[in-house]
C-alpha cells in the first residue's frame, strides 16, 4: 500500500492536466487535428424502427432513383474513408506537434501534418493490430458463455458471463493503453509497430497503477464533457426553440425550415468545436503523462547503472586486493 501511494504521489497529475490545457488553448492550430479526430468519432444515433418505414415504398424509391443514389453512396463512402485516413494522419501530426512544443521548437500545422503523413502507415498498423488481436481474444473468450446460452444452459451461461465480462474488460483496458503509448512511441521514437507495442506493454506494466489513475481521471473528464454538450444544447435550445415557434406562427413551414437551416449547422459546429478541443487536450494529457513515466524509468535505469559502476569501482581486485578507487 505504501509503495502504491508512493507511485501515485510521484506523478503530478494536476500539473499535467494544467499544462495540457495550456498547450491546447495557446496553440489553436492543434484544433484542426482535433477536428479531424472528432469528425470520425462524431456519431449520430436514432430510434427509428423497421416498422416505422414502408419497406415496399423504400425499395421502390431506391429502384427508381438508383441512377443517382449509387453515385451518392460511392461519394459518401469515399468521404468516410478520407476522414479515416485524415484521422490517423492527424493523430500522428498532433503527437508530433505536442512533442515539438515540449521541446520549445517552432512549429505549425503544415510541418506536423507532414510528420503525420510519415507515421500514417505505422499508426494505422498499430491500430489494426490492437483492434484485430483484441477482437480475436474477445471472440475466443466469449465462445463458452455463448455456447451455453445457445444450448439453453442459461444458469451455466450466466455464471460464465461474469468472468468473461471481467476478462473482456481487461483486454479492452490493455488494448487502450497499448494503443495510446504505442502511438507516442511510433511518432517520437520512430519505432516500428511491434517494437512500439513491446515498449508500450513494458511501460504500462511498470507504471500500472499510475496509468490506471490517469485513465480514470480522463474518463471523469469525458463525462464532464457530456454535461458540457448538454449545456450547449440547452443554451442553443433556449435561442432556437422560441425562434422556431415565432417563425412558425408567422411563416408556417418556411419559418421552421429557416430555423432548422440556421440552428442545426450552428449546433453541430459548436459540438464539433468542443469535441475537437477536448481531443487535443486528451492527447496532450496522455503525451505529458507518457513523458513523465518514461523519463522516470530512464532515471531509474541511469541510477541503477551508476550504482553498478560504484560497486564495481569499490570492489577489490582479486589478485592485488586493491580497489579501483585506491588505484585512482
Amino acid at each position: 500500500m505504501n509503495s502504491l501511494k508512493k507511485n501515485l504521489g510521484s506523478i503530478p497529475f494536476l500539473a499535467i492536466l494544467k499544462k495540457a490545457w495550456l498547450i491546447t488553448w495557446k496553440n489553436k492550430f492543434l484544433w484542426w487535428f482535433g477536428l479531424f479526430l472528432a469528425l470520425v468519432n462524431f456519431n449520430f444515433s436514432s430510434n427509428w424502427k423497421e416498422e416505422d418505414f414502408d419497406q415496399q415504398a423504400i425499395s421502390s424509391f431506391i429502384h427508381q432513383n438508383s441512377h443517382w443514389l449509387l453515385p451518392l453512396a460511392v461519394v459518401i463512402g469515399i468521404i468516410f474513408l478520407a476522414l479515416i485516413v485524415f484521422s490517423f494522419v492527424s493523430r500522428g501530426g498532433l503527437i508530433a506537434a505536442i512533442d515539438r512544443l515540449e521541446k520549445n521548437e517552432k512549429t505549425n500545422f503544415k510541418k506536423n501534418f507532414s510528420s503525420g503523413k510519415k507515421s500514417f502507415s505505422r499508426i494505422l498498423g498499430i491500430n489494426l493490430t490492437v483492434c484485430f488481436s483484441s477482437l480475436i481474444m474477445i471472440v475466443v473468450i466469449a465462445l463458452p458463455a455463448a455456447y451455453c446460452f445457445i444450448s439453453q444452459k442459461i444458469a451455466t451461461g450466466i455464471w460464465l458471463s461474469i468472468p468473461t465480462f471481467l476478462i473482456i474488460l481487461v483486454i479492452l483496458l490493455l488494448a487502450s493503453y497499448l494503443k495510446n503509448f504505442g502511438q507516442i512511441y511510433i511518432v517520437t521514437g520512430k519505432l516500428k509497430v511491434l517494437s512500439a507495442l513491446e515498449s508500450a506493454y513494458k511501460l504500462f506494466l511498470n507504471n500500472f497503477w499510475t496509468s490506471i489513475a490517469m485513465g480514470a481521471i480522463l474518463i471523469v473528464l469525458s463525462l464532464v464533457l457530456s454535461f458540457v454538450f448538454l449545456a450547449v444544447l440547452f443554451v442553443l435550445g433556449i435561442i432556437f426553440v422560441p425562434l422556431g415557434f415565432l417563425l412558425w406562427s408567422t411563416l408556417k413551414e418556411p419559418g421552421l425550415i429557416a430555423t432548422a437551416t440556421l440552428g442545426v449547422p450552428i449546433t453541430l459546429a459548436a459540438l464539433l468545436l468542443i469535441s475537437a478541443i477536448f481531443k487535443v487536450f486528451h492527447q496532450s494529457a496522455w503525451f505529458l503523462f507518457f513523458k513523465e513515466i518514461a523519463s522516470q524509468k530512464e532515471e531509474e535505469i541511469i541510477a541503477e547503472i551508476s550504482e553498478e559502476k560504484t560497486v564495481i569501482s569499490k570492489s577489490p581486485d582479486p589478485v592485488s586486493g586493491v580497489t579501483t578507487s585506491e588505484i585512482d
